[in-house]
């Protein structure tokens, strides 16, 4: 369950992602579900830093 909020080439911001990522867990059918949601979403964020992309909290 990941959010299909972000076009390819667009280059999410951090607080995006997160947004989302909350957004989407808050109505995940189930627990496991939503810590899915939250874990690829922190896994976003370290790519983002890790790639050294410009990153705007």
């Amino acid at each position: 369950m990941q959010s299909q909020v972000f076009h390819s080439g667009h280059q999410a911001q951090p607080s995006e992602i997160i947004r989302a990522a909350l957004r989407d867990a808050a109505i995940a059918p189930t627990i496991y579900d939503a810590l899915d949601v939250t874990g690829d979403a922190l896994r976003r964020v370290l790519e983002l830093v890790s790639e050294g992309g410009h990153v705007k909290a």
